[in-house]
Parts: structure tokens; C-alpha cells; sequence
């Protein structure tokens, strides 16, 4: 392999992921996909290419052009009960020293990020 060689795959679970394939219930999960199916999503815009994703924010919304945070709508209802039982959450290394990316499928994928804000200093 060249300079930068790809990272193998492993089966330990890295130290801070805490996963939970269970967090839905199969009703639960048809009914959050009928609401997110209805939701209108915006394109993504980086230096100033489309991206092959679009988003939808709530509490904040980020400015993918110019790194910037600004107050969105608030988050329904119908999501916190989803936010407050996540299937993972990420801690210690698994937050800040591990790569996260979600491989590319030809299917349409939703992904549900719900994120805290640090204070500045």
C-alpha cells in the first residue's frame, strides 16, 4: 500500500460506543420513517459543489459554505423521544479519535444526528 494505508476493519467496539440495535421497536420505526418521508430536506452546499446528501436541522442549523451556526426551528416533539433513547452514542475515544463515516448504498438511507453544543471559552 502507498503512504497512507487504509484502517482494517475490527470487531472490537471502540472504547465510548455505547450501541443498542433494539432502541425501536419495528411500529416504532415504520412510524418515525412516515414522518421523516414527509419532511423537506435542503440541499448541501460545500465550497460550492452540491453534495450527494441533503439535511433537514433543527435547534441549529449549520452553514456547510462557511462553518456557521445559527438557530433553526426547534426539534418536534415527535423527535425527542428518539433523541433521548439513541441507538448510539459516542464518548471518549470513540467521539474524538476514531473516523466516523457512513459507507456509501445505492438505497435511500436516513441518518439521525443529534448533536450538543460546547460553549466557547
Amino acid at each position: 500500500m502507498g503512504a497512507m494505508a487504509r484502517a482494517l476493519p475490527t470487531l472490537q467496539r471502540p472504547e465510548g460506543l455505547v450501541l443498542d440495535q433494539t432502541f425501536l421497536s419495528e411500529e416504532e420505526e415504520r412510524e418515525l420513517l412516515a414522518r421523516i418521508e414527509s419532511l423537506d430536506f435542503r440541499a448541501v452546499v460545500m465550497r460550492g459543489a452540491v453534495a450527494r446528501r441533503t439535511v433537514r436541522g433543527y435547534g441549529w442549523k449549520y452553514g456547510f459554505e462557511n462553518a456557521s451556526v445559527e438557530p433553526a426551528e426547534p426539534l418536534p416533539d415527535w423527535l425527542i423521544p428518539v433523541r433521548d433513547r439513541a441507538a448510539y452514542v459516542l464518548g471518549g475515544p470513540a467521539r474524538s479519535i476514531w473516523e466516523h463515516r457512513i459507507p456509501p448504498v445505492k438505497e435511500l438511507r436516513y441518518s439521525l444526528t443529534f448533536r450538543t453544543l460546547r460553549r466557547r471559552a
